[in-house]
């Protein structure tokens, strides 16, 4: 039997979340708080994908003026892969750099996904991941 590769887009999340470079970052907070994400792709006004903002981000005293921009505040190094790269591409560009999220982008640069820690633990899980079989035990520690 084989077994087949697992590429980004099988574990991807889509569609990303997206806010405007030139929004205020109250309305950053707000979307992070109700769509219950831990960053979300930041888009110029033009729709060019120009950066990631982060509740890390917004968490810093340097970025605690709401009627700030975005672009004040996100972090313009952005990791990509595409959706046909294997998965594991994903994971261990996210180990090499240290980053909890990495972006996905089509071969025109369109933003179609992201990959984020919680996906590929997700697909962990619903692969086996060489694991056995069953629930794991809830063990209570020092009660």
């Amino acid at each position: 039997m084989t077994e087949r590769l697992l590429r980004v887009r099988d574990i991807m999340s889509s569609p990303v979340r997206t806010v405007r470079s030139d929004a205020r970052l109250a309305h950053a907070k707000e979307v992070l708080a109700t769509e219950r994400v831990s960053a979300v792709a930041v888009v110029a006004p033009d729709g060019r994908l120009v950066g990631v903002v982060s509740r890390t981000d917004l968490c810093d005293p340097r970025h605690a003026d709401d009627d700030a921009t975005v672009a004040s505040a996100m972090n313009r190094v952005l990791f990509a892969v595409r959706p046909e790269d294997p998965a594991l591409l994903a994971v261990r560009l996210m180990v090499r750099e240290d980053i909890h999220r990495a972006l996905v982008v089509s071969e025109g640069g369109a933003l179609s996904g992201i990959v984020t820690a919680m996906d590929v633990m997700r697909a962990i899980a619903n692969d086996g991941g060489g694991a056995p079989s069953g629930e794991a035990e809830l063990v209570r520690v020092g009660h």
